[in-house]
C-alpha cells in the first residue's frame, strides 16, 4: 500500500504539473492581479524569476495537517494553484533590488552613466556587466526612499526568511543564476520549470482556452500558417501589457515589409495613445500595409502557444518576458529581443550573451529605430548565414534541455531535473513538518 508520504509527493507533483503549469484559463490579467492583491498580500514576494516558496509551503503543510480528506486536498490544490498568480522576473532584478535594501547600494548611482553607462553587481562575475539601459525606469530613478524601493524592501526581507525558493527555470538553463541565489540566500533552491502550457513540450498545437477572444480566430491563424513554408514566418508580439512608440511602430512595419518575410504581428496602439483602445492602422502603419497581404495583423490578442508550436514559425520578435521566452525556446524558436519594461532587459542580455539564441534589436519605447535596422536584424536571425544557423542550433539545444528537464518519470526512465527538484521540495517539506513539535500543530 502506498505510504502517506509517497501519496503526498505524488499528489503534489500532479498539482504543480497539471495546475500550476497551466495558464489561468478562466480569468484575465486584471482578475489575476485582483486575486493576488486581495487574498495574498502578506505573502507577496515579487523577487525575480523566483518567488518565495512560502505560499506553496503553507499549502503543502495544510495538506499534511488535514490528512486525506477530500476537502483538504481541494484546499491544498487551491493554495498551490494560487502560486501562479505571482509575477515573475529574473535573478538580476532580485539582486539589484537587494542592493537597494542593503545600504541603498545602487551601482549606477555612484558613477556618471553619461560617460560610462556600464556597471557591475555584487556577487556576479566581473565579466557580467550591465548597461544602465538594462534597468527599467523605476530602478533608474530609485534612491532607496522612492515608492518602488519602499514597496520592494519588505518583500525582499520576507523572501529571505522563507522556507526556500521555487524557481521557474531548469537547472541546466540557468546554472549561474541558481548558484548565485543559493550562495546568497543560504536557502534551498529548486528549479522546477520552465512552467509552460501543457502540451508545448510534446504535441505541438494544444488548443488551450484563456478566456480571451483572439483578434483573429485561432483556426484562421493556423490556416494562414499552414500556407507557408517551414520556419519562414516571423511572429511579432510584445506581450499582453506592452506596446511600442509610434515612430518605432512605423519603422518596424517598414522593416518587416523590406525583409520580404511573412509575419504574424500582434498589434496594440502605440504607447503615446490608449494601448487598450482601438487600433488605427491608417495612422500608425504604412498606407496599404495590411492590404498588401505580406503578413497577418492581429489586433489585441493572438493564440501564442499555437503560433510558436507551428512548424512555419521561424523566429519571434519579443519583449523578452519570461513566459514568452520559455514558450519560444520550448519549440526551438530563436528570438529578436526588444525588452520594454520590468526585468526584460536582463532577460534579453542572458538570451544574447549566455544562451546565444537571440539578437537584440533595441531597448525600451524611447529609442529611435530605422527600417534598415529592423530588416538587417531579421535577416541575421532568419537568414541562412552562419549566425542564423547558430541561433537555430542553440535554440534547438535549449528546447531539448527543457524537454528533458520537465519529462515525467516512468518505468523505463527517471524524470527530468525539474521533476526531481519538485520531488526534493516535497521531501524537504515533509521533513520540515515531521520536525515540528506536536504542540505546534
Amino acid at each position: 500500500m502506498e505510504s502517506f508520504e509517497h501519496r503526498v509527493a505524488r499528489q503534489s507533483r500532479v498539482v504543480v504539473h497539471e495546475h500550476v503549469t497551466a495558464l489561468v484559463e478562466d480569468a484575465d490579467d486584471v482578475k489575476r492581479r485582483e486575486l493576488f492583491a486581495n487574498d495574498l498580500p502578506e505573502r507577496m514576494a515579487e523577487v525575480g524569476c523566483w518567488t518565495s516558496v512560502r505560499l506553496a509551503h503553507d499549502g503543502g503543510r495544510q495538506l499534511l495537517e488535514e490528512n486525506d480528506s477530500k476537502d483538504a486536498r481541494s484546499s491544498a490544490t487551491a493554495r498551490l494553484r494560487a502560486a501562479r498568480y505571482l509575477n515573475e522576473g529574473k535573478m538580476v532584478l532580485f539582486r539589484y533590488d537587494l542592493c537597494k535594501r542593503e545600504g541603498n547600494h545602487l551601482p549606477h548611482k555612484h558613477k556618471d552613466t553619461e560617460i560610462d553607462p556600464y556597471f557591475n553587481l555584487p556577487g556576479f562575475p566581473d565579466s557580467c556587466n550591465f548597461h544602465v539601459t538594462h534597468l527599467h525606469r523605476f530602478l533608474r530613478a530609485a534612491d532607496g526612499t522612492d515608492p518602488w524601493s519602499r514597496f520592494f524592501q519588505p518583500q525582499l526581507g520576507s523572501s529571505l526568511d522563507s522556507f526556500g525558493w521555487l524557481c521557474n527555470t531548469a537547472e541546466e538553463m540557468e546554472p549561474l543564476g541558481l548558484d548565485i541565489l543559493r550562495r546568497y540566500t543560504n536557502r534551498p533552491v529548486w528549479g522546477i520549470g520552465p512552467l509552460i502550457p501543457r502540451g508545448m513540450t510534446s504535441s505541438g498545437v494544444i488548443g488551450q482556452h484563456t478566456g480571451r477572444e483572439p483578434g483573429v480566430p485561432t483556426e484562421t491563424c493556423l490556416r494562414w500558417l499552414d500556407s507557408h513554408q517551414p520556419r519562414s514566418v516571423l511572429y511579432v508580439s510584445f506581450g499582453s501589457q506592452n506596446s511600442i512608440g509610434q515612430q518605432q511602430m512605423m519603422a518596424l512595419a517598414e522593416g518587416l515589409e523590406d525583409s520580404g518575410r511573412p509575419f504574424v504581428w500582434v498589434v496594440r496602439p502605440p504607447v503615446e495613445f490608449d494601448v487598450r483602445g482601438e487600433f488605427r492602422a491608417d495612422q500608425w502603419l504604412p498606407r496599404g500595409f495590411e492590404e498588401r497581404g505580406q503578413g497577418l495583423v492581429v489586433r489585441g490578442w493572438a493564440p501564442q502557444p499555437e503560433i510558436l508550436c507551428h512548424g512555419s514559425t521561424g523566429a519571434f520578435v519579443s519583449h523578452c518576458g519570461w513566459n514568452s521566452i520559455v514558450e519560444s525556446l520550448s519549440q526551438g524558436v530563436p528570438l529578436v529581443g526588444w525588452p520594454l519594461a520590468a526585468e526584460q532587459g536582463y532577460n534579453a542580455k542572458m538570451l544574447v550573451e549566455e544562451m546565444g539564441v537571440c539578437v537584440e534589436l533595441t531597448r525600451g519605447v524611447e529609442s529611435r529605430i530605422e527600417r534598415e535596422q529592423v530588416r538587417d536584424v531579421i535577416e541575421r536571425v532568419m537568414g541562412e548565414g552562419e549566425e542564423g544557423e547558430g541561433l537555430r542550433r542553440r535554440a534547438g539545444e535549449i528546447r531539448d534541455i527543457i524537454t528533458r528537464a520537465v519529462a515525467m518519470d516512468s518505468e523505463e526512465k527517471e524524470g527530468g531535473s525539474s521533476v526531481k527538484a519538485l520531488d526534493d521540495f516535497v521531501t524537504a517539506l515533509l521533513l520540515s513538518h515531521q520536525k515540528k513539535p506536536d504542540s505546534a500543530s
